[in-house]
């Protein structure tokens, strides 16, 4: 098993241990056109080394998807099943 194939197991061993206290748990799919800062995150953060990575002044790119976000636009997204 490769290295990220361990350390996506592990966090998903944490969520299912968290799941398993005595909360109230929902877990909701969100399409990545719903929420774009966190998907672009996300894909950003993908090629990074594991760790932690401030952003203390965000890059053309994401200032671009926060402002996308903050004045509410909306992307569609064709699903077909």
């Amino acid at each position: 098993m490769g290295r990220k194939r361990k350390l996506a197991a592990a966090d998903l061993a944490k969520v299912r241990r968290m799941i398993q206290r005595n909360w109230e748990v929902r877990i909701e799919h969100i399409y990545r056109e719903g929420n774009v800062v966190a998907d672009f995150l996300a894909s950003t953060g993908h090629a990074l080394q594991v760790g932690s990575h401030p952003i203390l002044v965000p890059d053309q790119r994401l200032q671009h998807w926060l402002l996308f976000d903050l004045v509410g636009s909306q992307t569609s997204r064709l699903i077909s099943h």
